[in-house]
């Protein structure tokens, strides 16, 4: 029984280096994200001054993604916990295997789909504030409100969505 526990911490230690990995990549897209906010929109001369407060952003823009990373490894944590839990009260190991198996096969496909919906609601974000100068805010939900189809068409005929997409 000592062997299966020592097993399963190994495994699960895995698992939780990776998660790591995978929020290290998604607070570099963020970074990466702030960045070309920074290069398209800002201008050189109004920051330079300011590059102090301009690191205090990227800061702060990190604090602010790490919030997000913290409801996205909700899930994938809260069930680590509770296999954690019916590992050390002795589960048995074929049913620990299998539970294990099938983490595994959901934790790629889940931070794929979570890397995609960040970056999807990134751009935009990047592509809204190009037209009303600022983030998306409660003004996006106008969206439905008014001439659904008017703004359809505007948008696709200013941003392809299909095509960025």
């Amino acid at each position: 029984m000592e062997t299966s526990r020592a097993q399963w911490f190994n495994q699960s230690w895995l698992y939780l280096k990776r998660i790591l990995i995978v929020n290290a990549t998604f607070l570099v897209v963020g970074f990466f994200w702030r960045l070309a906010f920074l290069l398209y929109y800002g201008k050189s001369a109004e920051l330079s001054p300011l590059k102090g407060d301009v690191l205090h952003a990227f800061v702060l823009g990190t604090r602010f993604d790490s919030t997000v990373l913290f409801y996205v490894n909700a899930i994938p944590l809260l069930l680590l916990l509770f296999v954690s839990l019916f590992a050390f009260r002795g589960g048995p190991q074929f049913i620990l295997d299998k539970i294990f198996k099938h983490f595994a096969r959901f934790l790629v496909p889940y931070y794929t789909l979570m890397l995609f919906i960040v970056n999807y609601i990134s751009a935009v974000d990047f592509g809204y504030y190009s037209f009303y100068q600022d983030r998306i805010n409660v003004l996006i939900f106008g969206f439905f409100t008014d001439d659904t189809i008017a703004l359809i068409k505007t948008i696709w005929r200013n941003y392809p969505m299909m095509w960025i997409s």
